[in-house]
């Protein structure tokens, strides 16, 4: 009995996620002897010297089970005050229990004191079998943690369903904000893809022509994954269709400002296309890009949200007509095989010069672990004519 009532207070500590204070651990502390009665019953008769280690360890075990009959009581009394309803249903059992042990015990001195056998009113029989009220409580006991099961099930079932709404409202407005038809680029070829390593995604891009004839694109990383990722690459296209900028520094300087204080970071880039082939880009902690398989030197920056007052310097490179610049987010390079071997840059050099879609699906057949993110655009011929 002693042994269960230890496994039932570890049992009740995990159970209400109670603090670790100095009275759990002196009772967690000195159970041990509960080990030493058994093993010190069976040296009874032997000498003195067992008699008193036998008699130390009742005393200890003694104490110890009254100090854990107040911490299990009031702490069930003090939960179910405070509406923990589970911990209602655990002291029902736990009082009938004490009820039943408490049974026989004056069953047994009423029957010394009166002389005759007594039975016990709480003890009801089922034909010729009696049913004790320790037996009772027994049942109860396992009815209230089938039923706690039940209720937590219902619970986590009900957040999961909750959840899933909640994810699949953010995809919605996700797919919504990010372009999935081919728009119309005079003077460019533009090609992306997009693969969310889950439901909602934390990749993002957005590709806009400018009045002069040029071409902006940004594309991005939120840090994190799932709802929060997504709340924030909403603001961020947001922002980004509010935008009359076309400096790739101005931009992401203003993004900047939109994050911070949101407790998160992104990476992004910002590239301006001019219709004459100069290309402005300003990166904050983004991946370089490539032009026509050669990584660009590119000035590096802080990633948006970090800090407050933070401006991007800008590089400038010539695209001649034909030319090609890619843009793609980290899920690329850190696509992961089983065996721990990264999709690396390596890989995305040899790669450089093929299609976006190929190269995305080069590093997801690789083995996707994050949102896989590729942009591609190319100067065409009309545009220097324009």
């Amino acid at each position: 009995m002693l042994i269960s009532a230890y496994f039932y207070f570890e049992f009740l500590i995990s159970f209400l996620d109670l603090k670790r204070r100095w009275y759990i651990k002196l009772l967690r502390y000195t159970s041990p002897v509960l080990l030493g009665v058994g093993p010190l019953l069976l040296t009874v008769g032997h000498s003195t010297g067992w008699a008193i280690a036998l008699g130390l360890t009742i005393l200890v075990s003694v104490i110890w089970f009254q100090g854990w009959l107040v911490f299990i009581f009031l702490t069930l009394i003090i939960a179910t005050v405070k509406r923990n309803f589970e911990a209602g249903l655990l002291l029902i059992p736990l009082v009938l229990d004490m009820v039943g042990i408490a049974e026989p015990i004056v069953t047994g001195g009423i029957s010394q004191w009166g002389g005759h056998a007594y039975h016990s009113p709480l003890t009801v029989a089922a034909g010729p079998v009696p049913i004790h009220f320790a037996s009772i409580a027994d049942f109860a006991g396992i009815l209230a943690i089938v039923v706690i099961v039940f209720i937590r099930f219902l619970r986590v079932q009900r957040d999961q369903e909750r959840a899933s709404s909640e994810l699949a409202a953010a995809r919605s407005v996700q797919e919504l904000m990010i372009p999935h038809e081919q728009m119309r680029t005079p003077g460019f070829e533009v090609e992306s893809i997009y693969n969310p390593a889950n439901e909602v995604g934390g990749d993002f891009f957005h590709v806009q022509s400018t009045e002069d004839g040029g071409l902006l694109v940004i594309i991005g990383d939120v840090a994190g994954k799932g709802l929060k990722a997504a709340m924030n690459v909403s603001m961020l296209m947001g922002a980004l269709r509010r935008t009359t900028e076309k400096s790739p520094g101005k931009i992401l300087e203003s993004l900047n400002r939109v994050l911070v204080g949101s407790e998160s970071f992104t990476t992004c880039q910002a590239v301006w296309f001019g219709p004459n082939g100069e290309v402005v880009l300003a990166n904050a902690g983004h991946l370089p890009p490539y032009l026509n398989s050669q990584e660009v030197a590119i000035t590096g920056g802080l990633p948006l949200g970090v800090l407050k007052e933070i401006t991007y310097d800008e590089t400038r490179v010539y695209l001649h007509p034909g030319d090609r610049i890619l843009l793609m987010s980290d899920g690329v390079v850190e696509a992961r095989q089983p065996s721990g071997e990264l999709f690396g840059f390596d890989r995305v050099h040899n790669l450089s010069g093929q299609s976006a879609f190929y190269i995305a699906d080069a590093a997801k057949a690789f083995g996707q672990e994050d949102d896989i993110t590729v942009l591609t655009v190319r100067r065409l011929a009309q545009a220097m004519a324009a």
